[in-house]
């Protein structure tokens, strides 16, 4: 096993020093494709692996990221590993899916044209997930009278791909939800756009899981700076020492009084804890990402102002709802 994937590695380094690899990505470059460069892409893993395993199907290289273009390398609090995400929709997009529970994020997932491998399939449980029954988008195509498109000046059918898929664990039933980013502007645009929509919706379908599309409308742009802002790193939320010293912070601002500035309390709660400045403003951060200081996430966070709580309305549990349309 571990020749294996020293092989693979091996395969995958020799594909991202292709100068057409390392300018564009694996998928979308100037050379036309051919059914030589599927199989490789295939047999290097693009596309496949879970976790922090998981090779993205399109790559976003150190020429294509840029404030400009809107592509970029992202972390998250799910994974160590940076996502490679296309467009700052999408940046929104998997920061919402962290922040109400995906375990799992995987981008640029392909909807692989012959029945390759299930969604779902688990390199660390094989025989678990073997036998799901595996998704073809040419039957998809051809069931729903949609043309699936050939890459162009080929014949070889497009492998296309949806933007993010989230894996929720047991409290969420272990959904499944496949996202596809698109402004709303495009869709109003485009009719190609809702063909390709409808595809990836039965993909989804068929592989058991749930599609939705993110216009990023659900968001309010203080929503969105919020989770931008309060965001942790993996490696923060993973160190067993620092966890134990958050805690201890968030208990320790939970019994300062909530009508004073979150300066004030800041300080109370690290003063209570015996912690530095520095440690103080992560944990603050990440205990109000975490839910362990309730905070009102449609809010503005002001160092000056009292922290605003939760109201009545489940802001996470709405805006869960709103994606998944599951409401239980």
């Amino acid at each position: 096993m571990q020749h294996q994937e020293a092989v693979m590695a091996e395969q995958l380094k020799k594909w991202l020093s292709d100068p057409v690899v390392s300018r564009h990505s694996n998928s979308t470059g100037r050379k036309v494709m051919t059914k030589q460069k599927m199989r490789d892409l295939i047999r290097c893993g693009f596309g496949q692996g879970r976790g922090e395993r998981y090779v993205p199907w399109i790559r976003v290289t150190r020429s294509m990221s840029s404030q400009e273009s809107g592509t970029l390398r992202a972390s998250t609090p799910v994974h160590t590993r940076q996502l490679h995400l296309l467009s700052w929709l999408e940046y929104k997009a998997a920061l919402l899916l962290c922040w109400l529970g995906a375990e799992e994020l995987r981008e640029q997932y392909p909807l692989w044209t012959d029945a390759y491998v299930h969604p779902r399939f688990h390199p660390e449980a094989p025989y678990a997930t073997a036998a799901l029954p595996k998704v073809s988008m040419q039957e998809v195509a051809h069931d729903l009278g949609i043309k699936q498109g050939c890459y162009v000046g080929t014949d070889i059918p497009y492998v296309a791909t949806t933007d993010l898929v989230a894996q929720f664990g047991a409290e969420h039933n272990d959904l499944m939800l496949f996202v596809s980013c698109k402004p709303a502007g495009v869709r109003a645009e485009k009719s190609r756009v809702d063909e390709r929509l409808a595809l990836e919706a039965e993909y989804a379908r068929r592989a058991g899981a749930v599609h939705c599309v993110f216009d990023g409308s659900v968001l309010t742009e203080t929503i969105a700076a919020n989770l931008d802002l309060l965001a942790p790193g993996r490696g923060y939320l993973c160190d067993r020492n620092i966890a134990a010293r958050r805690s201890q912070f968030a208990c320790a601002f939970n019994e300062t009084e909530a009508y004073v500035p979150l300066r004030e309390r800041m300080h109370k709660a690290m003063a209570m804890a015996s912690i530095q400045l520095d440690d103080a403003i992560a944990d603050l951060k990440a205990s109000i990402w975490l839910g362990l200081i309730p905070f009102d996430m449609s809010s503005e966070l002001r160092m000056n102002r009292p922290l605003r709580v939760p109201g009545k309305t489940d802001i996470k549990h709405r805006l869960f709802s709103q994606l998944s349309g599951v409401t239980a």
